[in-house]
């Protein structure tokens, strides 16, 4: 069997949030913009309450996230708001997988019922996916 990289749990999960962080950050905007932004910054500074729903989780953390020493408020919130966005990419990875391989201990208990279908993923490994007839 061929070694593949992001078929590690572990790997896959650390990889794609590195992935996902650099590509939130490489986008990032260092100053306050349209929408939303301009209320959640000066929500989290002030820790106010923004529109309903309010978000109280997401400004309580991201008030912490004012307190280094980076750039401006504005910088500052919306880093965090990158990197709550990176750990939200890995957690969906994270569920994908753990379902993928239930799906992969569970697929021999249902062979005369089911037709198999095989999605290749890396050259040497397969995911396979089921589908009930």
């Amino acid at each position: 069997m061929r070694y593949c990289p992001w078929a590690s749990k572990d790997a896959g999960t650390i990889g794609l949030f590195l992935l996902a962080s650099v590509v939130y950050i490489g986008g990032l905007c260092p100053t306050i913009y349209w929408f939303d932004s301009p209320e959640f910054v000066a929500t989290t500074y002030t820790l106010g309450i923004s529109h309903p729903a309010g978000s109280p989780t997401y400004s309580l953390f991201a008030k912490l996230a004012t307190f280094l020493p980076l750039g401006s408020i504005a910088f500052r919130v919306n880093a965090f708001s990158a990197l709550v966005g990176a750990l939200s990419v890995t957690l969906l990875f994270s569920i994908l997988h753990k379902l993928l391989a239930l799906n992969q201990a569970t697929q021999h208990w249902h062979t005369d019922s089911t037709r198999m279908h095989a999605i290749p993923v890396c050259p040497g490994h397969r995911v396979s996916e089921s589908r009930v007839e």
